[in-house]
């Protein structure tokens, strides 16, 4: 699998960083960012692109899967750029928002809030077995 990551502030980085991303399953092939200190360098060996030409890139790299780690009020506007490239089939979202996607395009949104709460939930319910 192609993939792509929009979005290097803190939580990009990090997940840049995981091990998960050390697979055979699937490389990272491109960043994208608006920060000018970022864009034109490459970040743990991946080239991180502006975010204008986010298209262009992932249809010329043929990447099936963004993530996004960037602010609500960006996740939209990368969304329509996947959508563009005519080559993203699913989207991993880490971006506190609803985005709006065509049929056919898969995502699927991780809320660290969510997965703070049922953490507090189970630990609840077993202290108070």
């Amino acid at each position: 699998w192609r993939i792509a990551l929009a979005g290097v502030g803190h939580l990009g980085a990090a997940l840049l960083g995981h091990t998960a991303f050390q697979s055979e399953k699937f490389r990272m092939e491109a960043l994208f960012d608006v920060d000018p200190d970022k864009v034109g360098r490459e970040i743990a060996g991946v080239p991180c692109h502006p975010f204008g030409d986010m298209a262009s890139v992932l249809a010329e790299r043929k990447i099936e899967v963004l993530i996004l780690s960037v602010p609500a009020s960006a996740a939209q506007a990368c969304v329509d750029k996947a959508v563009e490239s005519g080559t993203v089939r699913g989207i991993l979202t880490f971006a506190p928002t609803t985005v709006v996607v065509p049929e056919g395009l898969l995502v699927y949104s991780v809320d660290i809030s969510v997965e703070l709460e049922k953490l507090l939930f189970y630990l609840k319910e077993r202290d108070e077995r």
